[in-house]
C-alpha cells in the first residue's frame, strides 16, 4: 500500500476499548493528530516516545491537511484519532477528499461506538422482538442543518429505537417534538448517557414527558447520547413480559441449528465436488448442516487441500480422479444417508442412474448449485429425506430449494413423507401410490391411527376422516398406523387400498461396562436417543441388540424391561461378519469382533427379503457405554388379502 493516513476509531472513551488493530497503530505512529477533549489521554500513552502528539481542536481542515500529508511525504506514519467510531459524525469525509487531492490515501481502522457503549451501560438490546427491530442514528438539527424528509418525528413514528447525537443541548425542543408531532407517549422509555465509558460517566433514566428536566437538572448540556423507545425498558417484569428472540428458541431453525419439521435429516451425508468454487460450497454445506459429511473432489490433491476460511473444523477432503469418484459413489451407495452434488444437475443425474432401484431403498439425492442459489430435489424426495434435505441446504447456502413431488406443489400432506417425517415404516410401500392418487383426487380416505399425527397433518383436509378401528373404514382407501403387527390391522379393514404404517422400526444396538447400574444404562441410552437421534422416543424402538458376551448383563435386561422390548443377542462371529462405518480393534480384542452396537442393531434390524437394514445414527461412544440405531427397512409385503 501507498503511504497513507490511518484514520483510527478511539471508541467511546475508555482507554480498553479501542480496537487491538488500533491500538498497534498507535504503536507504531510517528505523527498523532487527536480529537482533544474526546480522547482519553491513556490512549496517547501507548504512542512511541518519539512520536509527535497533535490536538486538533485549534486547527481548520486545511491546517491538519497540511500537517498530516507533509508528515506522509516525510515517510512518517501518521494517525488521524477520533472518537468512537469514524463513520459516524466523524467529520471523516472532508479530510479524505483533501488528504486524496495531495495523492495521499486513507485507511480507516473502525472503532466502538458510543451508541453502543451507552447500550451496555444501559443493559439493554436496542432492538426487541415485536416493539422495535430498527434504530435510527440521527441528530437534532443546529448549526448543520438536517435534510427536510430526515424529521425526529418521522423517526419516532416508524415505532424504532432513536438515538440522537450532538442533541442534549436541544432535549426539551426535541422531546416536546417527539410526543406532540412523532405521536410517543409520555411514557415511553428515554435515557441519556453522558461521556459513556469515562470515569465520570452518567446515565440518567426517564420517559420523553421528564428526560428533559432532569438533564438540565444535572447541567448536561454537551457530550451525551440520548436515547428514545420502548425496548430501552429494563425492569424484571418488563422483560418478562417481552416476545423472545425466535435465534435461539428450540422450534427455530437457521443454517446452524435446525428444527423444522420439512427440513428435518439425519443421517452422514457424502459431497461430491468438481471445481474450487464448488469445494467452498461443499466446506459451508458441511459446516452448515449439522450432519456428519464427507466431502469428495474430482481435483488434484493440491486443489483439495486448499485454504479454508470459515474457521470451523471441516471434514477432510478426499481427492478422486474420474474413475475413483465412479467407484466410491457405488462402494458409498448405501453407506450414507445422502448424497449432495455440488454442480450440474446432468453430472448427478448420469452418476447415480445406475445405482437407483427404488425409492423404498434408494439413499436421498440432491444437487446444489456452485453458487448455492439452488438445492434440487433428485431421488427419494419423500422416504430418503431428499426434499427436507434441499430446503435445509438451501436454507445454509441462501438459495432456494427445487421440489418436484406432486403432493409438495399441491400442498398436501404425503403419507410416505410423514413416515419418515416420523421415523416410522411402510409395511406396504407399493400401496403409496394408490393412496396418493386418491389424495390428489380429493377421494375419501380413512386414517386408523395416533390422533395428534392425524390432528397435525391430516385434519384440514376434508378428503380424510379418523376412525377408531379398521373394521370401521368407509372409503375405498385408508392408512392404518400402529406400533407393530401391521398384518394382523389389515386383514380387518375392508378398504380396497390399505398402507400400513408401524412406528416401532427402530433397533438400538448397545454394550456397556460389566456392572455398569442399571439407572445409569437407562440415563446414557435416553440421553443417545434426546441428543445424537434427533428426539427418538423409546416408543419408536422395537427391538434391543448387543453381543453374546453379554447376556447375563443386569443393566441390558432391566433397560429392555423398562420400555418393554425384546432383547437379541448375537455371538462375536455373526457381528463380525457384518461391515460397519466404525470398526474399532480395541473392542475386537475384548468381545472377539470389531463392532458391538453397530453390528448388533443392522443384524436385528434385517427383516426377511427385504433390502439391507441402514444406521441411523451410528456408534456414539459414552463413559460406560455405546449405542447405534438402524431402522428396519421399509417394504417387506403383507401377507396376501384373504379372499372376501
Amino acid at each position: 500500500m501507498r503511504p497513507h493516513v490511518t484514520i483510527v476509531g478511539a471508541g467511546p472513551g475508555a482507554s480498553d476499548l479501542i480496537t487491538l488493530r488500533g491500538q498497534q497503530a498507535l504503536r507504531q505512529a510517528d505523527v498523532v493528530l487527536y480529537a482533544g477533549s474526546l480522547v482519553s489521554p491513556e490512549q496517547l500513552a501507548v504512542c512511541p516516545p518519539h512520536c509527535r502528539l497533535y490536538d486538533s481542536a485549534g486547527l481548520a481542515l486545511a491546517e491538519q491537511v497540511a500537517l498530516m500529508a507533509g508528515a506522509v511525504r516525510a515517510g512518517q506514519r501518521v494517525v488521524r484519532l477520533h472518537t468512537g467510531d469514524p463513520a459516524m459524525y466523524g467529520a471523516t469525509n472532508e479530510q479524505m477528499a483533501a488528504l486524496a487531492r495531495e495523492g495521499i490515501d486513507v485507511e480507516i481502522v473502525p472503532g466502538v461506538s458510543s451508541v453502543f457503549a451507552a447500550a451496555a451501560a444501559l443493559g439493554c438490546e436496542l432492538t426487541s422482538p415485536e416493539i422495535s427491530q430498527s434504530v435510527v442514528l440521527t441528530r437534532t438539527p443546529g448549526r448543520t442543518p438536517m435534510p427536510a424528509a430526515e424529521d425526529a418525528a418521522a423517526f419516532a413514528r416508524t415505532g424504532a429505537t432513536l438515538v440522537f447525537f450532538l442533541s442534549a443541548g436541544r432535549i426539551d425542543s426535541l422531546m416536546r417534538h417527539l410526543m406532540e408531532d412523532g405521536g410517543l407517549a409520555p411514557d415511553t422509555p428515554a435515557a441519556a448517557v453522558y461521556r459513556v465509558s469515562w470515569p465520570e460517566e452518567r446515565i440518567l433514566r426517564g420517559t420523553v414527558a421528564d428526560l428533559a428536566r432532569q438533564v438540565q437538572e444535572a447541567g448536561i448540556g454537551r457530550q451525551a447520547l440520548i436515547l428514545v423507545g420502548r425496548a430501552l425498558a429494563t425492569s424484571p417484569a418488563d422483560r418478562t413480559q417481552r416476545a423472545t428472540s425466535r435465534l435461539y428458541d428450540a422450534h427455530f431453525s437457521h443454517g446452524y441449528r435446525n428444527a423444522l419439521p420439512q427440513e428435518a435429516f439425519a443421517g452422514a451425508c457424502a459431497i461430491y465436488v468438481f471445481t474450487r468454487r464448488g469445494l467452498a460450497c461443499a466446506r459451508s454445506l458441511a459446516a452448515g448442516l449439522g450432519l456428519p459429511c464427507r466431502i469428495y473432489a474430482s481435483l488434484s490433491a493440491g486443489e483439495a487441500a486448499g485454504p479454508d476460511s470459515s474457521g470451523l473444523a471441516l471434514p477432510e477432503v478426499q481427492p478422486l480422479d474420474g474413475p475413483g469418484l465412479d467407484a466410491q459413489l457405488a462402494r458409498g451407495w448405501q453407506a450414507f444417508a445422502a448424497h449432495i452434488f455440488v454442480g450440474a444437475t446432468g453430472i448427478a443425474v448420469r452418476k447415480i442412474a445406475p445405482l437407483l432401484e427404488d425409492k423404498t431403498r434408494d439413499p436421498a439425492v440432491i444437487c446444489v448449485s456452485e453458487s448455492g442459489a439452488h438445492a434440487v430435489s433428485l431421488a427419494s424426495g419423500h422416504l430418503g429425506g431428499a426434499n427436507r434435505l434441499a430446503r435445509r441446504a438451501a436454507r445454509v447456502t441462501g438459495g432456494q430449494a427445487v421440489v418436484s413431488t406432486a403432493t409438495d406443489l399441491n400442498g398436501l400432506p404425503a403419507f410416505d413423507e410423514l413416515a419418515a417425517l416420523a421415523q416410522a415404516r411402510l409395511r406396504n410401500a407399493e400401496a403409496v401410490r394408490p393412496l396418493h392418487a386418491a389424495l390428489l383426487a380429493g377421494l375419501p380416505i380413512d386414517f386408523c391411527g395416533p390422533e395428534d399425527i392425524f390432528a397435525a397433518h391430516l385434519a384440514a383436509l376434508p378428503s380424510l376422516r379418523h376412525i377408531d378401528r379398521p373394521e370401521d373404514a368407509t372409503a375405498d382407501q385408508a392408512v392404518i398406523w400402529c406400533e407393530t403387527d401391521g398384518a394382523a390391522l389389515r386383514r380387518r379393514c375392508p378398504a380396497r387400498h390399505v398402507l400400513v404404517v408401524e412406528s416401532r422400526c427402530l433397533v438400538l444396538g448397545l454394550g456397556c461396562r460389566k456392572g455398569l447400574p442399571p439407572e445409569e444404562l437407562a440415563r446414557l441410552a435416553e440421553s443417545f436417543l434426546e441428543r445424537q437421534a434427533g428426539g427418538i422416543r423409546p416408543e419408536q424402538i422395537a427391538c434391543l441388540a448387543s453381543c453374546a458376551l453379554k447376556r447375563d448383563e443386569p443393566a441390558l435386561a432391566a433397560l429392555a424391561r423398562r420400555w418393554g422390548l425384546p432383547l437379541r443377542f448375537f455371538a462375536a462371529a455373526e457381528l463380525a461378519a457384518v461391515p460397519v462405518p466404525t470398526p474399532s480393534e480395541a473392542v475386537r480384542e475384548r468381545a472377539g469382533t470389531p463392532s458391538v452396537s453397530e453390528a448388533a442393531a443392522l443384524l436385528a434390524a434385517r427383516d426377511g427379503d427385504a433390502m439391507p437394514p441402514r444406521l441411523l445414527c451410528p456408534k456414539w461412544k459414552a463413559e460406560a457405554a455405546t449405542f447405534a440405531l438402524a431402522r428396519i427397512p421399509h417394504g417387506r409385503r403383507l401377507p396376501a388379502e384373504e379372499p372376501r
